[in-house]
């Protein structure tokens, strides 16, 4: 497969996609003011769900094509709106920079825990490559977390945006 060039088309993708990504936490910031963050995480999944219920009938699709998909999907449904109900009530805690940075570094966590926990999922060049990269993000010189510019920036938000029970 040759690698082409990103063309404009596809600059403005990933710039909108980048942007929308972002609004959500933002939106989820500014909604956590006026109303309890499980209520919003509720809300949102609400409004998730009738789409997919529609999408779902205009496509002839059971919700639960076997009995015994139940069982499991009802744990992974807690799961994950457990996952979202912490984004939610981190968002009262903190700046949507760092809850970004945490949310979406997942995956490395998740590697790091599976090359102990999983028999086939070691660590390997790549993936070990790719650690020294985000811990260097993470408590390098520069990092977000020791930055003074973040921390003023931080108590700059917190002054103008009441984000207190």
């Amino acid at each position: 497969m040759q690698k082409l060039p990103v063309d404009l088309k596809g600059s403005g993708y990933l710039i909108f996609l980048s942007m929308l990504l972002a609004s959500n936490q933002i939106a989820i910031k500014v909604g956590n003011q006026g109303f309890d963050p499980v209520f919003m995480a509720a809300g949102r999944s609400l409004i998730g769900l009738l789409a997919l219920l529609v999408w779902m009938y205009f496509r002839n699709l059971l919700v639960f094509p076997l009995k015994t998909n139940f069982i499991p999907g009802f744990f992974l449904g807690f799961f994950f709106a457990m996952e979202f109900w912490c984004l939610f009530r981190s968002l009262d805690y903190t700046s949507v920079a760092r809850a970004s940075i945490i949310f979406y570094s997942m995956p490395v966590w998740l590697a790091l825990i599976a090359h102990f926990v999983l028999p086939n999922e070691r660590l390997n060049l790549n993936r070990i490559l790719g650690f020294r990269s985000f811990r260097k993000i993470f408590f390098g010189r520069y990092s977000c977390f020791a930055s003074r510019i973040l921390v003023g920036f931080d108590r700059f938000n917190s002054s103008h945006i009441n984000v207190g029970k």
